[in-house]
């Protein structure tokens, strides 16, 4: 039995290592509930020991855990799949080592590129989890779209353009902009989204050019000018009096233009 506790200053602990142990569900029950309340657990290492699904569906309510290390216990596709669901919640998971355990399979690897890239919809991409960095299981065969999607989470700390990148290599219907419509507090359509959405396309633009090597660009991306127009078109369709242009009075009077800059 290995039991190994590092501290930190205030209420973080570095490290928590307990291998070779014997360590069951039921313990691992009391430890998520003894560390839940620290502010960050820099690793987790629980390798080499007794855990099973249970075990596993209890640490992936942890939301403070930096890098957990599962290997070499007993935990089967349920209790992967169980830390692959709370992925999108959890914000701070970096790296988990879920090698020689009993999960197999595609169906793993495939919870795990749907939490990481929910192409539902755009809000479910961008509400995907984007800080994951390393998923490592079956001896490492994690298959070559979840090794992609990691891939993306690594290539910048900036996980706003990491969402963009998601967005524009996987997403491939037109983006729907109805949701945008009626964000205004008075319960009027408005066009107060309309200058965050010109300003996400031309971000999404230079991200284009600029992390995107030339070869990497899917062809979807040729058409990206033709989606901004398209998102555009859907805001004038649904409120085209707040597109009409001034007009002159006889007096010299203008009416007044609803400006969307």
């Amino acid at each position: 039995m290995q039991l190994d506790f590092m501290t930190a200053s205030g209420a973080n602990l570095k490290k928590i290592k307990i291998a070779m142990s014997g360590l069951d569900d039921d313990r691992v029950l009391q430890i998520v509930d003894a560390i839940r309340g620290y502010t960050l657990i820099e690793e987790l290492e629980l390798f080499n020991n007794a855990i099973e699904d249970r075990g596993c569906e209890a640490l992936a309510t942890l939301r403070n855990v930096r890098s957990l290390d599962l290997a070499v216990n007993s935990v089967g596709n349920e209790g992967a799949i169980a830390i692959a669901n709370s992925l999108p919640e959890n914000k701070f998971l970096q790296k988990c080592n879920l090698d020689y355990n009993q999960a197999v399979g595609a169906r793993v690897s495939d919870d795990f590129c749907r939490s990481l890239c929910n192409t539902s919809s755009i809000n479910d991409i961008y509400s995907s989890n984007h800080t994951l960095l390393s998923i490592s299981f079956d001896r490492g065969d994690t298959g070559a779209k979840l090794a992609s999607l990691l891939k993306l989470n690594r290539s910048t700390e900036n996980k706003r353009h990491v969402a963009i990148k998601k967005i524009l290599l996987h997403y491939k219907d037109d983006y729907d902009m109805e949701p945008l419509f009626d964000l205004s507090l008075d319960g009027e359509r408005d066009l107060k989204a309309l200058p965050h959405v010109l300003s996400w396309f031309e971000t999404a633009k230079l991200l284009r050019h600029i992390l995107f090597p030339v070869g990497d660009v899917p062809r979807a991306l040729n058409d990206f000018e033709m989606k901004k127009i398209s998102a555009l078109y859907q805001f004038v369709n649904a409120m085209p009096m707040l597109f009409i242009p001034a007009t002159h009075g006889k007096g010299g009077g203008n009416k007044r233009k609803r400006s969307i800059g």
